[in-house]
């Protein structure tokens, strides 16, 4: 066989190796990108379902928020419900108080007064904490007297005289016209020098 035949067999023998090889890479390439392809839509189908859930997972963080703020609005509702009951509690128990005068009267003449009005929403009393004075004659007198039609038409007068009556507790019913006065009555027409602290128990 001489040398030329020798090198076109070697040549035909490279050409067949590299379509074999050429051929074989096109199948590699073919397997591996479909491969690839299969892997994509993997990876697209999990982007998906990793998209579902971020977007569950935003969902119930919103509805997380609103649980949470109901929550404490439900709290804060209960601590003004807690704070009404011991109000209420206080209220039927008489435990509340407001002070209405604390006042000094000089040269009260016979036969004046000082009125005061009120509007009265609870139950209670009208308490004199400091009621007295003195006056420039023997015959003069310091009174008080609380009067009151209720809101469902009880009538109360009640007149307490200084130096007579030793306790100016007077009871009071829910009114719209509560009339407290504090005057002076004297025959020989003196005056009187007057103290009055009056405060509501409810």
């Amino acid at each position: 066989m001489s040398e030329k035949q020798v090198s076109e067999k070697k040549l035909a023998c490279v050409l067949i190796l590299c379509i074999i090889l050429a051929t074989s890479l096109v199948a590699v390439i073919a397997f591996y990108s479909s491969v690839l392809t299969t892997k994509q839509n993997s990876i697209d189908s999990l982007n998906d379902t990793l998209t579902d859930k971020n977007d569950e997972i935003a969902l119930l963080n919103s509805t997380r928020q609103e649980l949470q703020d109901q929550i404490t609005n439900m709290t804060s509702s209960i601590a003004d419900y807690q704070k009404q009951i011991v109000n209420l509690t206080d209220i039927i128990e008489l435990r509340k108080t407001e002070e209405w005068i604390d006042d000094y009267f000089d040269n009260v003449s016979a036969g004046t007064y000082m009125i005061w009005n009120r509007t009265i929403e609870y139950p209670g009393y009208i308490r004199f904490d400091r009621f007295g004075g003195g006056s420039t004659t023997e015959r003069g007198e310091i009174y008080t007297q609380v009067t009151w039609i209720s809101n469902n038409g009880v009538v109360y007068d009640q007149k307490k005289v200084y130096g007579v009556d030793n306790q100016f507790r007077f009871p009071v019913l829910p009114t719209s016209n509560l009339e407290v006065r504090v005057g002076y009555d004297d025959p020989e027409n003196g005056t009187a020098n007057i103290i009055v602290a009056i405060s509501y128990v409810y």
